[in-house]
C-alpha cells in the first residue's frame, strides 16, 4: 500500500489513509465540537490535519474529534500519521482543569477534598490537586481510570455551581497556579495505561491525555472524495495529490518548545 514516510531527526512518521473501522479512540468527545468540525469539513470539502495513531495498536493518540467528525460524515478513510508509540521521543502529558471559584464553590471543593494529603499515594488511582499554590493528592477508590472519571465529575459539578472551568496543558501548570484558582487532574499516566484502557473497551473523559510529538505535519488538505474510496485506491490518489506540493519545515514553531511543525504548501 502507498505511504509517505517523513523523518524528523530519528522520529519517523508514515502518512497514510486508514480504514476508519480499524482505528481505536481512547477518549470521549465534546459533541458540540464534533458537530462544528463535521460541518466545517463538509463545507470545505477537505480533511485539513491528519490524526496521530500508534502504528502497532492503531489507538488514536491525538485527533479524537476529527475522527468522530469523519464518522459522522460517513467517510471510509481517515488521514493518519502512524508513529511508534513506544518511542521515548513521544511524551505523554495530562490536561488539567483550572477552576476559578466563587466563595460557595470554593467551600464545596475544599469540603469534598478535605482528606487530601501532601504525599503522592502508592495506589494508581488518585486526584492530583494544586490548591492555593500547594500540590496535594486525593486517594480515589478503584482503578486509574476512576480518577479521571472523578475529574470529569468535578468539572461538571463545579460548572453547574457557577465556577469557570478551563483546560490547562501540563507544560503551563506553574504559570496558572495561584491562590485564587484550583487546579486538578487524574493520576499520572504511562503509555501502557492508555492502551490498556482501550483494550478493556473503555474511554478516558475528554481532555484527559495530551501527547506531545517531536514533529507533526499540518495542512495536508485531503479532498473528502478520496476518503470515500477503498484504502488502496485512496492512498494511491493521496500520493498523486501530494506530489504537486512541497513539505516545509517551520523552524522554531511547536508546543512546549518541543514539537516541530511541517506544513504542505
Amino acid at each position: 500500500m502507498s505511504t509517505l514516510k517523513i523523518t524528523h531527526a530519528s522520529f519517523q512518521m508514515k502518512l497514510q489513509l486508514i480504514d476508519i473501522g480499524k482505528l481505536k479512540p481512547h477518549e470521549q468527545i465534546i459533541p458540540d465540537l464534533v458537530d462544528s468540525l463535521s460541518k466545517k469539513m463538509a463545507e470545505d470539502g477537505i480533511f485539513i490535519n491528519p490524526i496521530m495513531v500508534d502504528s502497532e495498536s492503531l489507538v488514536i493518540l491525538d485527533g479524537m474529534h476529527r475522527y468522530n467528525a469523519a464518522v459522522k460524515l460517513g467517510l471510509r478513510l481517515v488521514p493518519a500519521l502512524l508513529v511508534d508509540y513506544a518511542s521515548e521521543s513521544i511524551l505523554l502529558k495530562r490536561w488539567w482543569r483550572k477552576a476559578k471559584l466563587n466563595d460557595p464553590t470554593k467551600m464545596l471543593f475544599l469540603r469534598i477534598f478535605r482528606s487530601s494529603v501532601r504525599r503522592r499515594p502508592r495506589s494508581a488511582s488518585y486526584l492530583e490537586l494544586v490548591v492555593e499554590g500547594s500540590r496535594m493528592y486525593y486517594p480515589v477508590k478503584g482503578e486509574l481510570l476512576d480518577s479521571y472519571r472523578l475529574m470529569a465529575k468535578m468539572e461538571k459539578r463545579l460548572s453547574e455551581q457557577g465556577a469557570i472551568v478551563e483546560y490547562v496543558h501540563e507544560y503551563d501548570l506553574r504559570k496558572h497556579a495561584s491562590e485564587d484558582v484550583i487546579l486538578f487532574s487524574g493520576a499520572r499516566l504511562k503509555k501502557q495505561d492508555v492502551v490498556n484502557v482501550v483494550k478493556l473497551g473503555e474511554l478516558f473523559p475528554h481532555k484527559s491525555t495530551c501527547h506531545v510529538f517531536p514533529a507533526r505535519i499540518y495542512n495536508i488538505n485531503v479532498p473528502l472524495k478520496y476518503l470515500r474510496l477503498s484504502e488502496e485506491e485512496g492512498n494511491r490518489r493521496l500520493i498523486e495529490y501530494l506530489k504537486n506540493r512541497r513539505l516545509v519545515y517551520l523552524r522554531g514553531v511547536g508546543r512546549g518548545r518541543y514539537e516541530r511543525k511541517y506544513v504542505f504548501v
